[in-house]
């Protein structure tokens, strides 16, 4: 028990570090949110889900805490979508291929709907582009990261479940 919280402690400080970096970073935001994510996707294998929810928790709040004024997008979009995303994904991999899919879909289309919500109504930031290219845009880019996800994730996972 005490090596999943250490586990999940060690996780969400490199989660928290990661959000910073893609605050600062110009050209690595999507490398570095991607990278936050894939840890708690590795976290659910080394872990387990319970653990994986709460580093997800630690380092959405340590996240916005930290993060100045003007990154309020991107830890938005890692609470809204990147933090919790690998977390549903376990779930849904075991799931037959074509109800996992289309689970995928409809958790991407409220992701998108939460996102244009938030953005639109609380922060008041306009989007370039209309809400519907947008989404449609974004299907090939979200199943990209959800195939990069998979390997990566299991990838970390079974090379630190070789060291710890």
């Amino acid at each position: 028990m005490y090596k999943k919280i250490a586990h999940g402690g060690i996780a969400a400080a490199l989660s928290v570090i990661l959000l910073a970096l893609s605050v600062y970073l110009p050209t690595g935001k999507a490398a570095a949110l991607f990278l936050a994510s894939t840890l708690s996707y590795v976290m659910c294998f080394i872990a387990d889900k319970k653990t994986a929810v709460v580093m997800y928790l630690a380092s959405s709040v340590l996240g916005f805490i930290i993060s100045p004024a003007g990154a309020l997008t991107i830890i938005t979009t890692y609470i809204i979508c990147f933090g919790n995303y690998p977390i549903f994904k376990t779930t849904l991999d075991t799931k037959p291929l074509a109800i996992s899919v289309f689970l995928k879909l409809l958790l991407y289309i409220l992701y998108c709907v939460a996102v244009y919500l938030v953005f639109t109504f609380i922060t008041k930031i306009t989007l370039p582009y209309s809400p519907w290219v947008l989404l449609a845009a974004g299907v090939p880019v979200f199943a990209f990261y959800d195939f990069l996800l998979s390997y990566t994730g299991k990838y970390l996972a079974y090379q630190l479940s070789k060291r710890f």
